[in-house]
């Protein structure tokens, strides 16, 4: 046997004499070598530590920058919560007057209110703008008052007691003849939006049942509702006969209780605010009621400018009746009320209203 046939010679064999092609390296290799590569150049990846991590630093404080920029972080400077012009006491505006600090139109308020409805002859119904024509049933007015207690999560917090009339309009529409408030900022905002002829009382609520108004705003108002004080002067003796002649007409003891409470309320504040002039005041009793609820839209029709303008309001309340005894003073601005019953009353809790904003002017006062 020869060693060409056992293929040590043969050309075609394994051991050839030529050179082989070398294949070329896989691509998952490669990366593989080019890492090994790259990490033998770096001493700390084989000491077993961690590279070194690298935090951008903040850029320097522009060159026009004020001190008090400079002192806010700089993350925070772009933040709506920093006004550069406020914070800066050199750069702050000046401060406004009150009648600026009244929030914008529209007002969202919350609160409590109780209201009666009254029936008046036309022509005791005074002071309805020019151009608002009452609604008038046999030769009556509708006629309302209303305590309300503005409270959180509303723009404001302050007491009211209103009379409003009800009034031609586009829905139901009323025009605001009386009202008080114990808040200069409601006044103003209400005098300049709206046109509502707002005037500062002092008040007394206890218990959301038991109201009183006074004329003038008084310090000793919240010790005026603790009914301790003694009654003092003759306006004290014109509400002490009158609201015993209402309570005499009363057939409940429930309301002679409310009456006395109310007595109580009034002759304490007659006798913390001597010089104030005593408006009114009424103890309501909660009836049955609705447990959910109810949306109401109407209008408010008053002079702005010298137009007749109408306010559109949105209010959302759960009602419930009520009974209401008022004492009123005959010589006081809702003197057209003493010696009267209203018709119905009612008790709107946890109620939510929008007021505003005032819609187009619709005719010229004379």
């Amino acid at each position: 046997m020869s060693l060409r046939h056992n293929g040590f010679l043969s050309g075609s064999s394994r051991h050839s004499s030529r050179p082989r092609t070398r294949r070329p390296a896989p691509a998952k290799a490669r990366r593989s070598r080019r890492r090994a590569q790259r990490d033998a150049r770096r001493p700390d990846l084989q000491l077993g530590r961690s590279p070194p991590r690298q935090v951008r630093a903040s850029p320097p404080p522009s060159r026009r920058s004020t001190p008090a920029q400079r002192s806010v972080p700089a993350n925070q400077r772009n933040s709506p919560c920093h006004r550069p012009d406020r914070d800066d006491p050199a750069t702050a505006p000046p401060e406004v007057s009150s009648v600026s600090d009244y929030p914008p139109e529209p007002w969202r308020l919350a609160g409590e209110a109780c209201l009666s409805m009254w029936r008046l002859p036309v022509d005791e119904v005074a002071g309805l703008p020019a151009g608002a024509e009452p609604i008038l049933i046999a030769g009556r007015a509708s006629v309302f008052t209303a305590w309300i207690d503005y409270r959180p999560p509303g723009q404001l917090s302050y007491r009211e007691l209103l009379c409003a009339v009800a009034v031609h309009g586009r829905g139901l529409a009323a025009s605001i003849t009386q009202i008080w408030v114990d808040s200069e900022i409601s006044r103003d905002g209400g005098r300049e939006l709206w046109g509502i002829p707002k005037e500062l009382a002092s008040f007394g609520f206890t218990g959301g049942r038991t109201f009183t108004a006074t004329t003038g705003i008084t310090a000793s108002t919240d010790t005026a509702t603790t009914g301790t004080a003694a009654a003092e002067g003759t306006t004290a003796d014109t509400t002490a006969t009158t609201i015993s002649d209402t309570t005499a007409a009363t057939d409940t003891a429930t309301t002679d209780t409310t009456a006395a409470e109310t007595a109580a309320v009034h002759t304490a504040t007659t006798h913390a605010e001597p010089t104030g002039v005593w408006i009114a005041t009424a103890a309501f009793t909660p009836r049955a009621g609705l447990p959910f609820p109810l949306p109401a839209r109407f209008e408010i029709a008053q002079t702005l400018a010298g137009r007749l303008t109408r306010t559109p309001v949105r209010w959302r309340a759960r009602p419930s009746l009520a009974a209401a005894d008022w004492a009123v003073n005959p010589a006081g601005p809702l003197g057209q009320l003493a010696g009267k019953r209203p018709v119905g009353s009612a008790v709107l809790r946890g109620f939510t209203l929008e007021f505003g904003p005032r819609g187009a002017s619709t005719s010229r006062s004379e």
